[in-house]
């Protein structure tokens, strides 16, 4: 974003906040509970497709509330894996579906037309699959459930589900409230950003609301290019609209619609973190004034390249009052539109041309350019999901609970990706084109449903759980793809799967603060193609369905008079086919093959606190100690021995703690003191043994300070990632055409960034 519109932009969200605040003053005191009440309030989840307690749902889950969303500037999906121990998330250009990991379990695929997430996004009850959301604003609570969750969500939660809750329209209320934040490279920030939310709801009728919410943010200088002097610039934005109308007083209608569009330019992409010292490519970065090394940030691609995204859907619901049971319809479409020009050496070209030409092919390759799409002919990728549910809802009652129903969902994919490979052998003195041609791949998929679950009431404190899915998947796929096939045909497959998943346990209450329960869930993902062809494989290969069993024994219990809420269990997943991918980089770039692994198994144990245990005092914690494996003579992707070594993106220790303490300075007016802290192990973010892509355990601080008004407005300093702690999403190594050398993706948490934030309410 140019200078002078980022100022303006700061100077009038500034001018809006106090015109706000002004106006927020002549408004009611606010009707919250005292700060000196340290009782909980009953938290409500719709973990079971039914709004019930927390503490009453025997499921894992985190909650991430409205307020802790807030307190930790959460931004992107991404930034939940802060919020919750057992979430992580690789980068989510490598991986469907937002790239999250649960306990371990994930989906770690590159560009694979097919494949589904372990881990999907569930938003207002929609399951969002490969089009999913990035970001998340006027948001009411994040859950993130673990383990296997197949009976009630589908075929892409074989691991877990990230469920997602906005703010619904409130009836006969007009109300709003902006909020800002400015990341200042003068205080400190490795990059600066500006970001607005806002919202508004107002009343249509005296039975119907409309609630309008918005998003802006800009990063600039997360990386930057040493030959144009160029800084990255993300810029995104986004909508939301949600229409309520009660139309009877059985019949209630939920229409929801949002659009985000995405602009990264001179993107970083793939940042050197090792090159081997002298080699060809070091002496290229080092001519560009680049130390590739963990803390690395810069890149010199001097190309003016682009990622340019769209995304955006609408759904329906009814919701319908049959006295004693409720019938929901939900019909959802969502659309993503995706425009891409990388040069994935990342090396300006006559820098590359200079020093690479000295290459001898066999420790390197005398690469000047590999692109995957260009300036003039980008890479250009389309996903579509149609979904439908239609279920039945029991009455809360003593006896028997229950929920039932159909699903079916239909994606759709089409990609073309442009390869061009231009190389500068010393021997002949100029650049060749190595390879050109256009990869063309369309994929479609089905699921089709019927599930059910059930709570029966033995007695008043103990109950039985049982759930029931039958699922069947069809997966077709069809790509042509010169450089790597050789020849210009097209190959298709198709594959097919059924599955029944189902759940059974107990649940049992000690007393009016104390529940135990012990569960074994099923899950499913639906089978994939392996669509990496070789000029010696022509075959489009099915790839055998996922299916996790989870065994899960757990406590939820409130203590201190109801000011603290603490969930304990102790779990152990056992997943048949685990699906994963194995990456090396080749003459067209990253060549991504599709496998199965026979057996993978995580277990351990993960906790929860939370509440008020002190007057004005908030407390998060959120961890988890995992033992997650690869199978005995599992071979990795450079041949390594595998065997009982950590699965990807599963530390064995992670624990999150968020802290805040509120002073009162006067009737009007208190200071707010936060603080966060994530604290990880080493993980592995590549399928091999070998240590150089290990990332090191580190701790990641975040601290804040806020003045408040009683009368709706706040402002405040902040600081996320004190410590400037570069942590990576992805790990590649550069093999195909420099040995030793290894490519990191960073995303905005891996950055310090300080700044003002501030929100007016009305």
């Amino acid at each position: 974003m140019k200078p002078s519109i980022k100022l303006l932009l700061r100077a009038s969200t500034a001018l809006f906040l106090a015109t706000g605040a002004a106006t927020a003053q002549t408004a009611p005191a606010s009707t919250s509970a005292n700060a000196a009440d340290t009782s909980l309030m009953e938290i409500v989840v719709t973990a079971q497709k039914r709004s019930e307690s927390v503490q009453q749902v025997p499921i894992s889950v985190t909650v991430i509330g409205a307020d802790q969303l807030a307190r930790r500037g959460v931004q992107s999906v991404q930034d939940l894996s802060q919020a919750s121990a057992s979430l992580e998330f690789t980068a989510p250009a490598a991986a469907p579906g937002g790239g999250g990991f649960v306990r371990g379990i994930g989906t770690n695929q590159v560009g694979n037309a097919t494949a589904a997430s372990s881990v999907s996004i569930v938003l207002d009850g929609v399951v969002l699959g490969n089009v999913p959301v990035s970001d998340i604003f006027d948001t009411e609570r994040v859950e993130v459930l673990k383990g296997p969750q197949g009976t009630l969500f589908g075929s892409s939660v074989s691991a877990g589900l990230v469920n997602i809750t906005t703010k619904a329209p409130v009836l006969g209320e007009t109300s709003g409230y902006v909020t800002t934040e400015f990341g200042l490279t003068g205080l400190g920030s490795g990059y600066s950003r500006d970001v607005v939310r806002a919202a508004l709801n107002v009343p249509v009728t005296s039975n119907s609301a409309l609630r309008l919410a918005a998003h802006f943010y800009d990063n600039s200088g997360l990386t930057n290019d040493t030959i144009t002097g160029k800084d990255e610039d993300q810029s995104n934005y986004g909508l939301r609209a949600r229409y309520l109308a009660q139309l009877s007083d059985k019949l209630t209608f939920n229409l929801i619609g949002d659009y985000n569009k995405t602009d990264d330019r001179d993107p970083g992409g793939l940042i050197y973190r090792a090159a081997t010292a002298g080699s060809p490519l070091a002496q290229a970065l080092g001519a560009c004034g680049i130390v590739a090394s963990a803390s690395n940030t810069s890149q010199c691609n001097e190309q003016g390249l682009y990622d340019r995204a769209q995304v955006g859907g609408v759904s329906g619901q009814f919701d319908l009052d049959l006295d004693g049971m409720t019938l929901t319809s939900i019909t959802a479409g969502r659309r993503l539109h995706d425009t891409t020009a990388v040069d994935l050496i990342g090396i300006t070209p006559s820098v590359a041309r200079q020093y690479m030409q000295n290459c001898n092919f066999a420790d390197c390759f005398p690469v000047v350019a590999l692109y995957a799409g260009t300036t003039t002919t980008p890479q250009v990728t389309n996903h579509s999901l149609f979904s439908q549910e239609l279920r039945l809802t029991s009455s809360d009652n003593r006896d028997l609970e229950w929920v039932g129903g159909l699903y079916y969902q239909r994606t759709a994919f089409a990609n073309s990706k442009p390869g061009l490979l231009i190389i500068h052998p010393a021997a002949v003195g100029m650049d060749l084109t190595a390879a050109e041609g256009t990869q063309r791949i369309h994929a479609d998929s089905e699921d089709y449903a019927a599930f059910g679950n059930a709570t029966w009431y033995l007695e008043p404190e103990t109950r039985l759980i049982g759930g029931l899915r039958f699922t069947h998947s069809r997966v077709h796929e069809e790509e042509s793809d010169l450089i790597n096939a050789g020849v210009p045909d097209t190959f298709a497959a198709t594959g097919y799967a059924n599955a029944a998943t189902w759940r059974a346990g107990v649940q049992h209450d000690f007393d009016r603060d104390m529940m135990v329960y012990a569960t074994v869930s099923t899950g499913y993902k639906a089978p994939q193609i392996n669509d990496q062809l070789t000029t010696t494989d022509h075959a489009l290969d099915p790839i055998k369905a996922e299916r996790p069993i989870g065994f899960e024994v757990g406590v939820k219990k409130t203590m201190f008079d109801g000011r603290l809420y603490v969930d304990a269990d102790l779990f152990y997943t056992d997943v048949k086919d685990f699906q994963t991918q194995s990456c090396v980089s080749g003459i067209s770039g990253l060549n991504c093959s599709n496998i199965n692994v026979s057996k993978v198994v995580t277990k351990g144990f993960e906790w929860e606190i939370f509440g008020h245990p002190f007057a004005d005092t908030t407390v998060n914690v959120s961890g988890i100690v995992n033992i997650a494996e690869y199978p005995q003579g599992f071979i990795g992707a450079d041949g390594s021995d595998m065997s009982n070594k950590q699965l990807n993106y599963a530390p064995k220790f992670k624990m999150t703690i968020s802290a805040e303490r509120q002073f009162t300075l006067s009737d009007t007016y208190s200071l707010v003191l936060g603080a966060d802290a994530t604290i990880r192990t080493k993980q592995s973010m590549y399928l091999s043994a070998d240590p150089v892509y290990v990332v090191p355990g580190q701790t990641i601080f975040n601290a804040r300070l806020t003045l408040k008004s009683e009368d709706g407005w706040s402002v405040g300093l902040f600081g996320r990632n004190l410590g400037d702690k570069v942590y990576p999403t992805q790990l590649y190594p550069t093999t195909a055409f420099a040995q030793g050398g290894l490519w990191q993706a960073i995303d905005p948490n891996a950055r310090r960034l300080v700044g003002i934030q501030a929100e007016a309410k009305f």
